[in-house]
């Protein structure tokens, strides 16, 4: 999300004026090269009175959550004053987003949503509201709400995005983060042949998947290995498949990697490997790790569900 906001603000910077808030710990590198700031609005335990104990730990929980929505309509109100905006421009849906939203509409200051997907999907923690009613609200009254794929848009519209407010608008790759030029390997893997599974470790991403399918073509590649590359929940799980696989010597779970050997990975793979499957509750809104993938001249395989088709649409490419 941080680098598709980057890409938009950077590609737009000579017609707009910009200035970023963040409530993301850790995005106080300026990514989006305009003024920013970044707002510590977690919940820390022990700061609060009580929190050692957990029926007052519960009851501070929940004044936390209303206190972020005091926050955010002193916040708008200050950029109101102080900034004048044309409108907001809210990154990502989610708690934050909604009190947001709602301090936008409060202000009469008009307000942008950029849709990726997940958020949509996904199980939301306990909330002191509805859900499906903030959703159709905020959705409802955004003066424009930009998808990042037709998959994404789809589900924005049941929710309340009106489609004459609407567009899709695709994650791009800023050609330097490929990263090429500066590409440096781990030592071990400078001599071998490999089909790359690349991402976050989760369910929906079918890296299990990946596992077999090389699993039944691995006796016509005898010189082939399979790299999984990242963290994540189903790490444990992976890697208790790779011990029971006939191939096991063949598999490397690399853990995660730095942009440096990712570049280099991309590079050097034969192909690129993301068999994605569809979870309740779940969902890949787009896969900007499939354009990575083409950047570095690779064809790719994914799975045909959510968002990834629209990101595999080179015919060189394959989705399944």
């Amino acid at each position: 999300i941080t680098n598709y906001l980057a890409g938009l603000v950077q590609s737009t910077q000579d017609d707009l004026e910009w200035k970023v808030w963040s409530t993301v710990p850790g995005t106080d590198t300026n990514p989006w090269d305009c003024p920013s700031e970044v707002l510590d609005i977690g919940r820390h335990l022990g700061e609060w009175s009580g929190d050692h104990i957990p029926i007052w730990r519960k009851l501070n929980s929940f004044l936390w959550r209303w206190a972020k929505r005091g926050k955010a309509i002193k916040l708008i109100r200050e950029i109101k004053n102080d900034f004048r905006p044309d409108a907001v421009l809210i990154a990502r849906w989610c708690e934050e987003g909604h009190h947001w939203c709602r301090a936008c509409r409060r202000w009469n200051i008009p307000y942008v949503i950029i849709g990726h997907g997940l958020e949509f999907r996904e199980k939301q923690p306990q909330l002191p509201w509805n859900v499906a009613g903030a959703l159709r609200s905020d959705l409802g009254e955004a003066m424009h709400g930009f998808a990042n794929s037709e998959a994404t848009l789809g589900l924005m519209l049941k929710l309340g995005l009106k489609e004459e407010r609407s567009s899709v608008l695709p994650p791009g790759l800023m050609p330097e983060e490929a990263m090429v030029d500066r590409a440096q390997p781990r030592g071990a893997w400078t001599e071998k042949r490999f089909v790359l599974c690349l991402g976050r470790l989760v369910f929906r991403k079918g890296f299990d998947l990946g596992i077999e399918a090389f699993e039944m073509v691995a006796d016509e590649f005898p010189e082939m290995e399979l790299f999984v590359v990242g963290d994540g929940p189903e790490r444990e799980s992976l890697a208790s498949r790779v011990e029971e696989s006939p191939v096991r010597r063949r598999i490397t779970l690399t853990g995660e990697v730095n942009a440096e050997e990712k570049a280099w990975l991309m590079a050097q793979c034969e192909l690129f490997l993301m068999p994605n499957r569809p979870v309740e509750g779940d969902m890949e809104g787009f896969g900007i790790v499939f354009l990575e993938a083409g950047w570095a001249g690779k064809a790719v395989i994914g799975g045909n569900n959510g968002g990834v088709p629209e990101a595999i649409e080179d015919l060189s490419l394959i989705h399944i």
